[in-house]
């Protein structure tokens, strides 16, 4: 059941499949620092190798939520929003939220008390603009909006569009530092307005030259790491510690354009269907609803599953190995979980609903 919710299309080419685990696989290493702590032993008057090989670790997270979306922006143009898509994110978002909220309660790292069971019932509300899940739901709900303004600009109007809200959206908080401007699900609509773009007009022939995308990708790539790289000696000169400024957040200048040219880059690329990464790729929600669940999977997974904190000190080589190693479980295990909820409880559900025509409906 192909749905273009983020990833796993049915049959489609595996290109942006693979695309779509790469960027997961960045998202859990952005949480593996963001989220245990660690940071809190970053020192800028002692940087030292591991301190920066965090930060480098670390620094692709909102890159990879711009990669996300583009790849539902560039399909969902020409598709129709049912009831059955919306039903299909939501329950996934909703099965983990509930079972593991039960998990923790359980074994005490979760507690009862009123509002962590109102952010249980109403996660997907309550997170508008500060998570990505219930980000994206709200964004996906305007998707049949946003297709209709599409058929009424045309080229020349979109993107002046795309250009007037870059600006706002990407420049304001770049150079002028103004976080306030930035908001989830309307620069998801941005990045959909660009996928789509892409999609119906490309920009000339260099967009499917995967020489000049590659070598602009490297370019940029290097960009970010300098950049991360000054903001640590500014921080030891001058106490500005935004290690990650130029991609903290997904309207950041160096995260929008990596993210653009990563999607252009292997949408060029001639991969043929192929059944494992498509297999992989369609959990990769699924990694996401799971492993950064709530504020009790964070603590338990990165700060007593992993303890991630105590490895600040240790040697960098040390370091490293248990950074991949957390990565590579973590990601292999939630596969597998979500491998096990889409035949066991997804499959099942939607089969017997499929039956009734309200659930195919188009909104």
């Amino acid at each position: 059941m192909g749905t273009y919710i983020l990833c796993g299309g049915g049959k489609r080419s595996s290109n942006l499949e693979l695309l779509c685990i790469i960027a997961m696989v960045a998202i859990v290493s952005h949480h593996y620092v963001v989220n245990s702590g660690i940071t809190n032993h970053f020192d800028y008057a002692n940087i030292t190798l591991n301190m920066i090989f965090l930060q480098l670790w670390g620094m692709w997270g909102k890159t990879a939520i711009n990669i996300f979306v583009m790849i539902t922006g560039y399909f969902m143009p020409e598709k129709k929003l049912t009831v059955s898509r919306i039903a299909k994110m939501y329950f996934e978002t909703k099965f983990y939220t509930v079972v593991l909220f039960v998990i923790f309660l359980i074994c005490g790292y979760e507690t009862a008390a009123p509002k962590n069971l109102f952010k249980m019932l109403f996660g997907n509300l309550y997170y508008i603009g500060n998570g990505f899940t219930a980000s994206f739901l709200t964004f996906y709900l305007f998707i049949p909006f946003y297709n209709t303004l599409l058929e009424k600009l045309d080229r020349k109007n979109l993107f002046k569009l795309i250009v007037f809200c870059l600006g706002i959206y990407t420049g304001t908080s770049t150079f002028f530092f103004c976080e306030s401007v930035f908001s989830e699900p309307i620069w998801y609509m941005i990045l959909y307005f660009i996928a789509a773009y892409i999609r119906k007009y490309g920009a000339g022939m260099w967009f499917y030259n995967n020489r000049i995308i590659g070598s602009a990708l490297i370019c940029s790539i290097i960009l970010a790491y300098m950049s991360v790289l000054i903001v640590d000696f500014v921080g030891s000169k001058f106490g500005f510690t935004a290690w990650s400024h130029m991609v903290s957040d997904s309207n950041k200048l160096l995260a929008l354009m990596i993210g653009v040219e990563m999607f252009l880059f292997f949408n060029n690329m001639s991969l043929k269907y192929n059944k494992v990464i498509n297999t992989i790729a369609s959990t990769m929600f699924g990694v996401l609803c799971i492993h950064a669940n709530s504020d009790a999977m964070r603590a338990w997974l990165w700060k007593t599953m992993f303890n991630v904190n105590s490895m600040y000190s240790k040697p960098l080589i040390v370091l490293m190995f248990h950074a991949v190693i957390s990565v590579v479980l973590i990601f292999t295990i939630c596969i597998a979980i979500d491998m096990g909820r889409i035949k066991f409880v997804e499959t099942p559900v939607f089969v017997c609903l499929s039956k009734y025509k309200w659930f195919n409906l188009e909104l």
